[in-house]
């Protein structure tokens, strides 16, 4: 029929344009039902572009195409594999695994027997058996490619068969969740105006070429059907006391959005985050009260989608808010939950440690979740508003105010919950860390060299076991050391890698692996993350807790003068150098000092010393890896794991390294001068 074909057409043009999703974006697939159910389900999908999404979802559906059972072996290819193949390798697995794109389907078929590998192991037939390969044979024995009538016909069938699969996709989600779809009401329109032509005399009879273009008239029509009710609509609005009850009601509201905003921008940090939290009761009240007043008419709000500017907001009346009243419900929840532990740091509580803010944030944990389920409603909702609908005002509200809030709140929350797993706080036990002191005087990719590693185990908040350790007797050589980078064997004669020179690569995540493997050539444990820090980091964090009276020294460290004590301590005495002495002995001390200092909490300001340990991520003087799967992605979102992720552009990555066994950056000044040409060549 006329109105599946449409349907089918559109899809066409979907994967003809699957390569340049961006040409996708204002696709009116892009508003369906299946688009905003793949973004509730998968939340990595929300940052995406409409095309990437649309391209992802159909994706995903394509994979119901592929048959339960291998191919049929017989004289005659099994037509099932053939549809599901030839899709496979004309779109669906440049898309999902990054092969080349035919140039034809000609080309496609070579391809098919790979693609189908592809999607049933995940891999290609390198590392499969030959039993593995043979399973899913489809056209590789074939002695001649098939004729052009078959190949069109698998791709056609192909097609319709995964646009029917779309479709039913999209009627379960509309009578599952009583929601309109675009693209089924796009054919039941599609579907009644075949139905009136086919009822009308046919002399009466429009021709096709009008009918095809009726769907202004169509609108036009709908326009008038609604005319009566529209105008019944806005003289209860603008004369009735339900519209005056509403005004009022979100006029409040809007006050409170004001005043809210206003705190936040005059009073960052801790301090306007406690302002905040007088407010929000307030203005929840007020967002229920709106709700209570505006509900019985949401249900007009896509029909009044045609409103010139602010059709988009009508649309989408219901979902904003929703958005609003689930962010203030998760804001609200997570304030209530931090409390406690603000108000003890504003008030310079001496009793604050690491081990009490552990028992604090375990106590606060039910209220975070129901702050996190809150904010994950709010995810689900704002993934099906239509920001390209919307009117100026709200669109720059949320782009520029609500979508950077939920990025945010979203890392804070992650943060939050996690935070008792990370200090050994839950049944999870104890969690151990791997510390890297890197010496910036010696450079090396990540930091400096590594001249002493740290065994850290927390329970609790507090630490429980520590031990510190010379690299240079870290080396088992009965153990099967990997080879050296070419660079360490050609100028530092270093045949192997060992502990030391670990951090030899600038991403840090490889860095941290190869660390953590090399310093189980040694330890029999595990540990759940790897971190570094180097001078400056330390510095940094001396600057809020100093001074530090640390075993052997004569005189207090400070920030400034802790990098003169530590360069001082490498020198061995006068005379004879004693058959004992160790040049890194000075590690353990002050590093036990510094964390003496943190446990007792006694007279350090918590705000400053974050404020000190985020400057330092962000400066990459401290480089943090966790097993921790929710704070991972936090870490990678802000870049404060240390991984290179070079972008699409051109760029310059100057590294700078000491090859030569020496402390010589302490004294040498670097500088970096760079020319961009713009004349074409």
């Amino acid at each position: 029929m006329e109105h599946m074909s449409i349907h089918i057409d559109s899809l066409k043009n979907i994967l003809g344009n699957i390569h340049d999703q961006e040409r996708l974006d204002a696709h009116s697939w892009t508003r369906s039902l299946m688009i905003q159910d793949a973004v509730a389900n998968m939340p990595e999908l929300i940052h995406k572009s409409p095309g990437q999404q649309l391209v992802t979802t159909i994706g995903r559906l394509f994979l119901q195409m592929m048959p339960s059972t291998p191919p049929k072996r017989g004289k005659r290819l099994d037509t099932r594999w053939g549809e599901f193949g030839i899709l496979a390798a004309q779109y669906f697995a440049p898309l999902n695994f990054g092969t080349p794109y035919p140039t034809s389907l000609r080309d496609a078929w070579g391809r098919i027997d790979q693609a189908i590998l592809l999607f049933i192991y995940g891999q290609s037939g390198e590392s499969l058996s030959e039993e593995e390969i043979k399973r899913y044979r489809l056209v590789s024995n074939e002695l001649e490619i098939a004729p052009n009538s078959t190949i069109s016909d698998w791709h056609r069938k192909g097609v319709q068969r995964l646009a029917e699969i779309i479709l039913a996709r999209e009627k379960h989600l509309s009578d599952t969740q009583s929601n309109p779809s675009a693209i089924l009401q796009t054919i039941q329109d599609s579907a009644k105006d075949e139905a009136t032509l086919s009822a009308l005399p046919e002399p009466d009879r429009p021709n096709k070429a009008r009918v095809t273009s009726g769907s202004g008239m169509s609108n036009f029509r709908r326009f008038f059907i609604l005319l009566p009710g529209l105008l019944v609509l806005v003289a209860l609005l603008l004369g009735g006391s339900k519209a005056w009850r509403i005004y009022t009601t979100g006029k409040k509201v809007r006050q409170d959005m004001s005043q809210l905003q206003s705190v936040m921008t005059s009073s960052p940090g801790r301090e306007g985050m406690e302002k905040v939290g007088l407010f929000l009761p307030t203005l929840r009240n007020d967002l229920v009260s709106l709700r209570h007043e505006v509900s019985s008419l949401l249900w007009l709000g896509p029909w009044l989608s045609w409103t010139p500017v602010y059709g988009g907001d009508l649309a989408s009346a219901r979902e904003l808010l929703d958005l609003a009243e689930y962010l203030v419900l998760s804001t609200d929840e997570a304030y209530q939950a931090a409390r406690p532990l603000l108000q003890a740091v504003g008030a310079g509580d001496n009793t604050l440690n690491p081990p009490e803010i552990a028992k604090r944030m375990v106590q606060a944990q039910p209220q975070l979740s129901e702050a996190r389920r809150a904010f994950d409603q709010a995810l689900a909702v704002r993934s099906k508003i239509d920001i390209r609908r919307s009117s100026p005002d709200v669109r720059d509200l949320i782009i520029q105010d609500i979508d950077p809030l939920l990025a945010l709140m979203d890392d804070g929350l992650s943060v939050a919950t996690a935070l008792p797993r990370l200090m050994g706080a839950t049944s999870e036990g104890p969690k151990t860390y791997l510390l890297l002191v890197q010496n910036e005087d010696e450079l090396r990719p990540t930091g400096g060299f590594i001249c002493a590693v740290g065994n850290i185990v927390v329970k609790d908040g507090e630490v429980v076991s520590l031990s510190i350790e010379d690299t240079g007797e870290q080396e088992d050589w009965s153990k099967p050391y990997p080879s050296a980078p070419w660079q360490l064997d050609k100028y530092m004669n270093s045949r192997v890698l060992i502990l030391r020179d670990s951090n030899w690569f600038t991403n840090f995540p490889t860095a941290a692996l190869s660390a953590e493997y090399l310093y189980a050539y040694t330890h029999s444990h595990s540990v759940d993350g790897v971190i570094a820090i180097d001078q400056q980091a330390l510095v940094l964090i001396l600057r809020v807790i100093e001074p530090l009276s640390v075993e052997g020294a004569q005189y207090p460290i400070t920030a400034d003068n802790v990098i003169a004590y530590m360069r001082a301590a490498q020198i061995p005495p006068p005379g004879a150098r004693p058959s004992d002495w160790d040049d890194k002995a000075f590690i353990p001390k002050l590093i036990n000092a510094v964390l003496d200092k943190l446990l007792t909490g006694r007279g350090i300001k918590w705000d400053a010393l974050s404020t000190a340990l985020f400057r330092a991520l962000e400066e990459r003087h401290l480089l943090v890896q966790l097993d921790d799967p929710v704070i991972a992605k936090v870490l990678v979102r802000h870049g404060w794991d240390g991984a290179l992720r070079p972008g699409e552009g051109d760029f310059l990555m100057v590294v700078d390294t000491n090859i030569g066994f020496n402390k010589t950056n302490a004294v040498v000044e670097t500088s970096l001068f760079y020319d961009v040409h713009l004349i074409k060549p």
